[in-house]
């Protein structure tokens, strides 16, 4: 299922693992619509409170992946196992609460 997320929004796996990419297109302020459709027709909730105008943090606990926006660059994130899959998510509620 994460396959054609990241085929269609062209996402390439950087060095830490970390699935990036940039779309000119969505670079506007606020999230595409078109995004949030995709990325709720599979199954991801929006992060309420680490989403702001700028920032849009979207997370789906079944595929152990967070999907960050902003301003039109797009990270995806994965983990192999629920144990990763809580401490990333854990470590990502760490660095918004400190720096928010």
């Amino acid at each position: 299922m994460l396959e054609s997320l990241i085929n269609n929004w062209n996402l390439s796996k950087d060095q830490e693992g970390i699935y990036r990419g940039h779309r000119q297109d969505l670079s506007r302020i606020a999230i595409n619509p078109v995004l949030v459709r995709v990325l709720k027709n599979k199954g991801f909730e929006r992060v309420e409170e680490f989403s702001t105008r700028h920032r849009e943090i979207y997370k789906n606990d079944d595929l152990k992946a967070i999907f960050t926006y902003c301003e039109g660059d797009l990270s995806l994130k994965t983990a192999d196992t629920q144990e990763d899959y809580q401490t990333m998510f854990n470590d990502m509620v760490k660095f918004y609460q400190k720096y928010m």
